[in-house]
């Protein structure tokens, strides 16, 4: 009935349609409703707890300070989160911004605000005279994907846009 043949071409077929089902990337669609802040960090916090209970480098950790990533189409990404430990940032947990799949992303030991730092310093250094940085956008490309979107500003005017990724 089958041939060896026809077996092999549809396990990889679904294979296939199963690895683009893993990875395909985050969006979100303009009726997808954006997940309010606080209730973001109440998920963040209660995954917190829940990894605080399997590793303690995350006991009494809690979500502090929030960025919002968007996506590249400029719709609602994910909410990224300051991880704190006695005040002191020890990771950052990002959170999905919308309703429409499993809330919690990732988790890491990064303090984004210092990346943030060493980019926003890489830009610097591309500037001339009169330019200046403006209206820093952040995006979410996918969990190894993050970049900020800076508008190049001189005399007043835009200049140009430019992405760098972190």
């Amino acid at each position: 009935m089958f041939n060896r043949k026809m077996v092999f071409n549809l396990v990889v077929l679904l294979l296939i349609s199963f690895t683009i089902t893993l990875i395909a990337p985050v969006s979100a669609s303009a009726s997808e409703e954006v997940i309010n802040i606080d209730i973001a960090r109440e998920i963040a916090n209660g995954y917190l707890q829940k990894f605080a209970g399997k590793d303690n480098y995350w006991s009494n950790s809690q979500a502090g300070n929030s960025s919002m990533l968007y996506l590249i189409d400029g719709q609602s990404g994910v909410y990224l989160f300051d991880v704190l430990n006695n005040d002191k940032i020890v990771g950052n947990i990002i959170i999905l911004a919308t309703k429409d799949r499993t809330p919690f992303i990732s988790l890491s030991t990064q303090d984004f605000s210092k990346l943030l730092v060493q980019v926003e310093d890489k830009v610097h250094k591309t500037l001339v005279d009169n330019q200046k940085i403006a209206n820093p956008r952040y995006i979410y490309g996918g969990q190894f994907l993050i970049a900020v979107e800076y508008t190049i500003v001189e005399n007043d005017k835009e200049v140009k846009k430019v992405l760098f990724d972190i």
